[in-house]
């Protein structure tokens, strides 16, 4: 801009030069003219011709004092501008070291974050390699314990069935065991009835026989007639007996486990007793 603002007296300068230049020049080819030719001149001519350059001197002169006054004006514009430009120059640098400082730091803070974040990018790839494998580790321990769970089950359901089954079969031996029972209810109420009879027999037999031989030879031919005390006794044996044979055939085809205990009582007499066994 500076520049900009002095170009028209730089052409003025420049056009004074050109006119001294000239006046140089002429005394240059008047140097080279022939002296005889000045001689020949008179002395008005002389006069005129020296009043001529004597102006051309004088304007020469002038323009270069003016040019010289215009070239200090330049000189110190230049200067000024130079100075200006340097200073620019100076603070320029000075901005630029400063900006390189910055970007060093800058640079160096980029740096210090990119390993960090390396760091970290590390540790979280270790990370998910770690949560990888524990998931892989749970997927399996899942898998294993969903086989485990589909085997319980299906002892489950085994078991449930198995228990329905013994269930459905105590029951059914129930059944037999209460009609056992009642069968020998029954069987002791027919003795019972068998007995009274005999003694409802004997007590009109008895009025027959009043006499003692024929009463001690019948003694001798016939067995004497057990006591009801005696058939309460063996009743039980002969029972229990029966109900261990039909329980023991009836186990044997059902399946069911059982134990049949023989017990002798005081007297001699042995007596069974029909245990089943349960797994409940």
């Amino acid at each position: 801009m500076t520049h900009n603002c002095h170009m028209p007296k730089q052409r003025n300068y420049c056009s004074k030069s050109a006119a001294a230049t000239k006046g140089l020049n002429f005394f240059i080819e008047m140097e080279g003219e022939d002296v005889v030719a000045l001689k020949k001149l008179t002395t008005e001519e002389l006069i005129e011709r020296l009043l001529y350059l004597k102006g051309l001197h004088e304007k020469d002169t002038r323009d270069f004092e003016e040019y010289k006054t215009s070239s200090q004006e330049m000189e110190v514009i230049m200067e000024r501008e130079i100075e200006d430009a340097q200073r620019e120059a100076k603070a320029a640098t000075s901005k630029l070291h400063q900006i390189t400082v910055e970007a060093e730091r800058a640079h160096d803070r980029h740096e210090a974050e990119k390993r960090e974040f390396l760091k970290i990018e590390e540790a979280l790839r270790r990370e998910v390699t770690l949560l990888r494998g524990e998931q892989e580790t749970n997927k399996a321990r899942i898998r294993e314990l969903e086989q485990k769970n589909d085997d319980l089950e299906r002892h489950e359901r085994n078991n449930q069935q198995e228990v329905t089954d013994l269930e459905k079969k105590i029951n059914e031996m129930t059944e037999k065991l209460t009609l056992l029972e009642n069968e020998l209810v029954e069987k002791q109420t027919t003795t019972e009835e068998v007995y009274r009879l005999r003694e409802e027999m004997r007590a009109a037999e008895r009025p027959l026989l009043m006499v003692g031989p024929l009463r001690a030879e019948r003694h001798d031919d016939t067995p004497e007639e057990p006591t009801p005390l005696e058939q309460q006794k063996q009743r039980p044996q002969h029972i229990s007996l029966s109900i261990a044979s039909s329980i023991e055939g009836s186990e044997k085809s059902n399946g069911i486990p059982y134990a049949v205990r023989h017990i002798k009582d005081t007297n001699g007499n042995e007596d069974s007793e029909v245990c089943l066994h349960s797994f409940y």
